[in-house]
Parts: structure tokens; sequence; C-alpha cells
């Protein structure tokens, strides 16, 4: 993965910042692969922080006390987390001369949280700095937007990924994982691996080819599905698959028109920056499906 973020625009201009000693006190970093942006924060971290190869490599390790990461991995962003980084950020330094805050899963954070920070984000305790990591910007508030530095890495080219996975696995389907992923080398990973993401396939595709007859059932089967971002962006990059004309969206080109097809597209990606305030998953999924059938209906009418 370093050998990925080494060669973006967003990491040179960090290094650049770092050698002209014109590092700003907040950065974010906007990774769309929510898989790996913890482990890619650590890499940026590291830039930010400098130091010796020995502390580097304890911020990769996150045992590294002056470069302190939120939240606890596998837990989720609290306003309790919030008041303890605006409380300890007042404390000098243990280890060195400046402390790094990395704040993994911004978007996650609630409306409390991010305005819990806004103050120390404008205006930090001398030395220290910021490292906020966000897979998506659409959750994030303005507000937080205009006092940091953004930092964008795009998805990875197609190429870039293949090479990446050749290096790391060996007796998978390495072409097709890398076609599929969309760039985003956390999902190509999860293919190989198999487990959640076949779920999560297998769920997009039930979604997608759902019919009125049926689609109760299938959005009542969603309501407790644990990974319901990773399934509306399987969704989506389904329907842009049909759009595509690509093998993968065969199936929905067979049944859907364009004009529904572009209708859904449109739908999901709507939802999915909506879908951490909407606590009735399976509603929403079955609105989609009900609708994205009469869409296909009224195309169909009027291509009569």
């Amino acid at each position: 993965m370093e050998q990925l973020l080494r060669g973006t625009t967003a990491y040179k201009i960090l290094q650049g910042d770092a050698a002209l000693s014109r590092l700003s006190h907040a950065y974010m970093l906007h990774f769309p692969d929510a898989a790996l942006l913890r482990d890619a924060l650590k890499i940026f971290a590291a830039e930010i922080y400098g130091g010796t190869a020995e502390i580097k490599r304890r911020i990769k390790e996150e045992s590294f006390y002056d470069v302190r990461f939120f939240p606890e991995k596998d837990k989720k962003l609290t306003v309790t987390d919030a008041a303890e980084i605006v409380d300890d950020s007042a404390i000098r330094p243990i280890e060195g001369e400046q402390k790094l805050y990395v704040i993994c899963g911004f978007d996650t954070a609630s409306a409390a949280f991010q305005n819990k920070l806004l103050k120390s984000l404008e205006e930090p305790p001398r030395g220290v700095r910021f490292l906020l990591g966000a897979s998506t910007l659409s959750s994030v508030l303005g507000t937080v937007l205009s006092r940091v530095k953004t930092l964008s890495v795009p998805p990875f080219s197609q190429e870039a990924v293949l090479e990446y996975l050749n290096r790391h696995f060996r007796g998978g389907d390495n072409e097709a994982a890398a076609k599929a992923c969309r760039g985003i080398v956390g999902e190509a990973e999860a293919m190989l691996r198999g487990g959640w993401y076949n779920e999560v396939c297998a769920a997009a595709t039930e979604i997608c080819l759902a019919d009125k007859q049926n689609m109760g059932v299938i959005a009542a089967s969603t309501g407790d599905f644990k990974r319901k971002n990773e399934l509306l962006t399987c969704v989506q990059s389904l329907i842009f698959a049909a759009l595509c004309n690509k093998d993968e969206g065969e199936r929905l080109n067979a049944k859907y028109c364009k004009g529904a097809l572009l209708w859904a597209a449109d739908y999901i990606t709507k939802a999915a920056a909506d879908v951490k305030f909407n606590a009735q998953f399976n509603s929403l999924i079955y609105d989609f499906i009900l609708r994205f059938n009469q869409e296909n209906e009224k195309w169909k009418k009027l291509s009569e």
C-alpha cells in the first residue's frame, strides 16, 4: 500500500509541505477505500510527524504516544473521543516536541463530534496537528472542511491494483479482482479472500434484479445487514457496469432500460450519502426496488 500511496499527488503534496517546513495544522485525507483507510493514515502520519525510522515504525504500530489514533480499532467515534482529544491536546508531548491526532472514519462521525473539534482544528495548541481520514466527504461538515487542507487520493488504475495484488496474492484471480474493484484495493483484497465480499455481491445482485413480487422479502433481509455502505457500493457498481455495457452488468441490461439505470445510479449515489442517517435501511431498499421497477415500466412505455 505504501508503494501505491507514495506515487499519488496527495502524498507528494504532503511531502513537499514537510520538506519546506510548511506543514498545515490540520489535514483531511480523502481516501475512498474505507477498508484500508487506517493503513493509509499511518503512512501519511509518519510523513507528517517525521523522525527516525524507529518512530515511524511505532507510528504504524500505533505504539508512539505522541501520535494518537482515534477511535480504537474496530470501534466507532464518539463525542467522548472528541472531548478526550480536546483535553489531551492541551497536555505537552511525552516523547517528542509535537503531537499528532489521527482520526479515522471522520465521515462516520456525528455532527456533535465534528462540532466539538472545530475550535481545536482552527486554532490548535502549539505543536499540535490533526490528520483526519474519510472515505467520502459528503457527510463531513463544511465548517470542518474549511479548517483543513484536503489531500484526495482517487481510485487507483486497474494496472496499479493488479500490480499490487500480484505482489501480495498468489493463486487468486487477481486480474478479475483488479477489474471489478473500481480502483479500490480493499475491495479487491476482500474479493480474493472471499467471506463478506461474496455475501455483499450476492445481496447486491438480488436487490438489482428484484421484482415487485419478491421485493418485500428481499428488503426485509437487509434490515440487519452489517455492511450497508459496501452493499450500496456494490449495487452502484453493478448499475454502472450495465450502463457501460460491461459483462458484469449483462443481467441488468437485459432487464432494464437505460433511463431506468440512470435513475437508479442517481438514487444510490444519494442513498450512499444519507445511509448513516437512515435507521430503517430495509425501507430504503424497498423504496429503491419499487421505484426502480416503476421507472423501468415508464421507460418501456415511452419506447413503445
